[in-house]
């Protein structure tokens, strides 16, 4: 049984005085007019006591099975708000991406967190609870490069993520930091190739990276690839210049041929 139905049941057993709030189906009737503010409200209070709860697991493991099992109970609310084209700031919502990102559930985390940003939603601050000094965007932009570097480490692939961020960054007003750890990441990618177009780039990315941030730790990377181009370059062909033979017509040929213009 998990922790958090335990608990449940000792409620149910006399054992515990906080009883947790039964959660009812929601459907995108529930959320027009003022049904949208009760709906929301009455999910926050729900689900702010089950963030509660998870704070009382010791393990960082099982805490991460917990949030994967208690988002299941208010998918029905977020589908139904998302589904509706108003949107206006929903702290249930943000809960949810942070939960996503935690349990390593990318694709709703991203989803979640475009909808926020679109609302203008805020991070919790809820001191001893839920508390981040950074903006959804600085929160999602960390998560998903962290989420990222682990794919990085253990030789998969991060596209079409890496690439994609990367690229929306430059409409973002965000801390320089942010930027070049994403342009290090990438850098390092290329930076095992043997392409020298390919090896170019990775030092271009690092050496833009050490502009926004000359903490951002790239240096050994930097002079690793600048290395190897130069190794490369020198052990490239040359041209001979030389022409092949069989290109060229013989002086038979070429004899013949004016003999049968004449």
């Amino acid at each position: 049984m998990s922790f958090m139905k335990k608990h449940q049941a000792r409620c149910k057993a006399g054992e515990q005085t906080v009883q947790t709030k039964t959660v009812q189906q929601v459907t995108a009737r529930n959320l027009s007019g003022l049904g949208a503010k009760a709906e929301m409200e009455r999910h926050h209070e729900m689900i702010m006591e089950d963030v509660k709860l998870l704070k009382e697991i010791k393990s960082i493991e099982q805490r991460k099975v917990e949030k994967k099992e208690a988002m299941k109970k208010y998918l029905p609310y977020i589908d139904a708000y998302l589904s509706q084209e108003k949107r206006y700031p929903n702290p249930v919502l943000v809960v949810m991406m942070i939960w996503a990102f935690d349990t390593k559930q990318i694709e709703p985390a991203l989803k979640y967190a475009q909808e926020c940003i679109k609302a203008g939603d805020e991070m919790p601050k809820e001191k001893g609870l839920l508390y981040f000094k950074s903006t959804v965007t600085e929160f999602a932009l960390d998560e998903l490069h962290d989420y990222l570097e682990e794919q990085y480490k253990a030789g998969n692939s991060s596209e079409p993520y890496l690439s994609d961020t990367i690229q929306f960054m430059d409409t973002l007003d965000v801390y320089d930091q942010i930027k070049a750890k994403y342009l290090k990441l990438k850098g390092r990618y290329l930076m095992d190739s043997e392409d020298i177009e390919e090896l170019e780039m990775s030092l271009a990315l690092f050496n833009r990276a050490m502009d926004l941030d000359s903490k951002v730790g790239c240096k050994t990377d930097r002079d690793t690839v600048e290395k190897k181009v130069k190794k490369l370059k020198v052990n490239q062909p040359e041209p001979t210049g030389e022409t092949n033979s069989e290109d060229t017509p013989n002086g038979d040929d070429s004899g013949s041929n004016e003999a049968d213009a004449s």
